[in-house]
């Protein structure tokens, strides 16, 4: 898997990443009303577009929502409790991983 880096304690960041073979705008937003983090992903170099998708720990966030395009996106607790990221802990004990197609 390939660790995304995302900044901690900031309620949004924005960045471009190559993920099998494109680029791709990533941008992860802290929403204060569910105090869940979502991620907006569009394609640069393609018509992806997926926007909304909420950060839950252990769940392909791709593929639950429909996605085949793209291989696996994952939040991972790397403390192994499996609770969903809270504003402070994305980017330090919640990582995003990306696993390819191939």
């Amino acid at each position: 898997m390939n660790r995304i880096n995302v900044p901690t304690k900031t309620p949004y960041f924005e960045g471009t990443k190559a993920l099998d073979g494109n680029t791709y705008k990533l941008t992860f937003k802290w929403n204060t009303n569910t105090k869940k983090w979502y991620v907006d992903i569009v394609g640069i170099s393609n018509n992806v577009k997926m926007e909304g998708l909420a950060c839950l720990c252990g769940k392909d966030l791709l593929k639950k929502n429909g996605y085949s395009e793209l291989g696996e996106l994952w939040i991972v607790d790397n403390l192994e409790q499996d609770e969903d990221p809270d504003f402070y802990s994305f980017g330090s004990r919640h990582t995003v991983e990306y696993e390819s197609l191939a």
